[in-house]
Order: structure tokens, then sequence, then C-alpha cells
């Protein structure tokens, strides 16, 4: 889920998103949901942990669909 998908889905401010999340304020986190600054992984963390996983690292990026494992990767 991208990042905006879940402040939208919540109904949140951007400075309500960003207080969630841990961001220090609204223009950072709408820094962030556009794409114009991607956050430190510290950061990632705390947006993993505060959307309860519904948004990843991998969000961030436009990035095919990984595999479960390597394994499964290469059949």
């Amino acid at each position: 889920m991208k990042l905006r998908d879940w402040r939208y889905h919540r109904k949140l401010s951007f400075d309500a998103a960003a207080k969630a999340v841990g961001a220090s304020n609204g223009s950072l986190f709408r820094k962030w949901e556009r794409g114009l600054q991607i956050p430190r992984p510290e950061q990632m963390v705390n947006i993993y942990l505060a959307t309860h996983g519904a948004v990843t690292p991998n969000d961030f990026y436009d990035l095919p669909s990984l595999p479960d494992s390597p394994e499964a990767a290469h059949g």
C-alpha cells in the first residue's frame, strides 16, 4: 500500500499522518507521499510499525511483487 493510500484510508491530514508515523511535520510527510524524498531507514521502520505493516519500504519504489523466498524466484 502506498503511503498516500494509507493516509486517505485513515482520513488524516498531512500533519496528523506525520504525527502518527513519528515524522517531524506534515511537510516532510507530504514529500514522502509524493516521492520527492525517501524516508531514512529508521523512518521507514516507524512507518511500517505505525501502519501495522500496511506500508512497507518496498512501497516507496515501483517494484514488481517479490517472491516469498529466493528459492521461489529461481524455482
